[in-house]
């Protein structure tokens, strides 16, 4: 449950995290650090209210297209600090920048499966001058990844191209995952040799996470690059051919790092291009309560959603939707109750991302904070080739209170917002599913909070939600035992009576144990939760 009392749009844990008033709506039009974006920006953006660059990239968080991100791929071409070493003591194995592959011209036609994916350059040796899969190719403003090498004159590539079947395109081959440029190793032939690149890093962010591209053509696991953090072995990469992967290191509070990578060669073999690559170097901030989400032991389901009616009259028949739900997978049925602002009412449809109930009252539809005409869609760098950026000149999400976890209807389809990069631009978490023009409709719309309940006598004496993992005696229970919000909490009881039901479970005796697992895949952040004991 989210709680904002005074209304300002931003949630009372955040306000007394960072020590202001939940009660105050004014100080959501303050800016204590003065850099460009008040404390309601800084909540939507995720940065933080007493820091003018949340991200430490020395850009000032009002005037950061994504202050919440330090993002190094090396065509910026500032090394400033970073320091590179070899075993042979010669510059030339040092690692280096990289320069483009190949650039060329291309007729851009279809594939033997009828998709527009084929590179055809008459005068290329793909082959012979061993391109490899992941290799990226440039054309005018999109990026493509190479797919399959099918002859010395032709390139089979991963997406569609953006603007159909084309002759005499200019394009260029790197070996890079953004951007023109990469950092690579240098030690084909040089035996019992090691090269090692090292960059410091300065975060004031509470909390944040390193990540960075890599990708290897080594000889097995006998020449592997090594990534450290401050001199202490973090992992070791190696493989032949092997294509752009991530790699991340979380939960780095405010301090002074150094990362390096190491490539050492053993005592024989050159295998492919015998080195190894990294790019798109990123560090991005957490700042806790941005975007809680909770586990209260209540509910069957919970979520955000949007809330439209049809008709008139009672009961007003009610849809609520969330597209990340999976209702009926979730055991949701007709009968069961779905709360919204503290009130339940029954559900009488179920389908695996929508509800149908009615109320004996009107309630509010959700609201839609924008409607406009997408301007151009973007790629975020993230994960190839990832269009999830909207961009729309006309708009100010920052006005209109945009906020994470609100649905981005484009063209027909719901999307979730993952982030507000700027006043003109969205991020959603999933890809555009059909291309977007510029001049193709949108609507963000404000998400509710909702959770679905099963009647009594469910939470009594009930398991834990689908999820959890249960392992020992005595497993823990949903009870009405002193919960600490709601009505109910999980609990491992030893001969416990539950005063509703007047049930006694069995609990965890002598020398026994008792424990519930659940996995979560979430960004770097806190997790919190309430506890109590009462045991010898």
């Amino acid at each position: 449950i989210i709680i904002d009392t005074d209304n300002d749009g931003i949630p009372d844990d955040w306000e007394l995290f960072w020590g202001f008033n939940p009660n105050d709506p004014a100080d959501a039009a303050s800016d204590p650090d003065s850099d460009g974006l008040t404390n309601l920006q800084e909540f939507l953006a995720g940065t933080d209210p007493f820091n003018p660059d949340s991200d430490s990239d020395g850009i000032p968080d009002g005037l950061d297209p994504r202050p919440t991100e330090w993002i190094f791929d090396f065509d910026d071409l500032d090394l400033t600090g970073w320091t590179f070493t070899n075993t042979l003591n010669d510059p030339a194995f040092d690692w280096s920048l990289t320069a483009p592959v190949r650039s060329g011209t291309a007729t851009l036609t279809l594939d033997a499966a009828e998709r527009p994916r084929l590179l055809r350059d008459s005068s290329a040796t793909f082959k012979v001058t061993n391109i490899l899969p992941d290799d990226k190719i440039t054309i005018g403003s999109a990026a493509y990844f190479v797919d399959k090498v099918l002859t010395d004159t032709d390139l089979l590539v991963k997406s569609d191209f953006v603007g159909g079947l084309q002759s005499g395109v200019g394009y260029t081959l790197t070996r890079s995952y953004s951007g023109l440029t990469a950092l690579r190793s240098n030690l084909w032939n040089q035996h019992g040799k090691r090269a090692t690149v090292r960059m410091p890093l300065l975060t004031q962010a509470l909390n944040g996470q390193f990540s960075f591209r890599y990708r290897t053509d080594l000889e097995g696991s006998k020449d592997p690059m090594s990534f450290y953090q401050d001199d202490l072995l973090v992992a070791k990469f190696s493989g032949a051919q092997v294509g752009w992967k991530t790699y991340s290191v979380d939960a780095l509070p405010a301090g002074s790092y150094n990362f390096s990578w190491d490539v050492y060669k053993d005592g024989s073999l050159n295998v492919g291009h015998d080195a190894a690559w990294i790019d798109d170097l990123k560090f991005t901030i957490y700042n806790p309560y941005s975007n809680p989400t909770y586990e209260d032991f209540e509910s069957i389901s919970l979520g955000l959603a949007t809330l439209s009616r049809a008709g008139v009259g009672a009961p007003y028949p009610r849809t609520l939707f969330n597209p990340d739900a999976a209702f009926v997978d979730d055991g949701v049925v007709a009968g069961d109750e779905v709360e919204i602002d503290n009130t339940r009412y029954t559900i009488t449809a179920v389908t695996e991302k929508s509800l149908e109930f009615g109320a004996l009252t009107d309630l509010p539809t959700s609201v839609d904070r924008v409607t406009g005409l997408a301007g151009t869609v973007q790629n975020n760098s993230s994960v190839p080739p990832q269009p999830r950026i909207i961009y729309d000149a006309t708009a100010n999400y920052y006005t209109n209170q945009v906020k994470i976890n609100d649905i981005l209807t484009l063209g027909g389809y719901p999307y979730r917002v993952r982030h507000i990069i700027d006043a003109t631009h969205l991020e959603v978490a999933t890809d555009f599913i059909e291309p977007v023009g510029t001049t193709t409709p949108y609507t963000v719309t404000a998400s509710l909070s909702y959770k679905v309940f099963r009647p009594a006598p469910f939470g009594t004496v009930s398991n834990l939600r689908d999820g959890w993992v249960l392992r020992g005696a005595g497993t823990w229970k949903v009870l009405t035992d002193s919960p600490y919000s709601g009505d109910f909490a999980a609990a491992t009881p030893k001969l416990y009576t539950d005063p509703a039901t007047g049930v006694t479970l069995p609990g965890v005796g002598d020398n026994q144990s008792a424990s519930m697992e659940i996995t979560a895949n979430c960004s770097p952040g806190l997790v919190t939760f309430w506890y109590k004991v009462s045991s010898e």
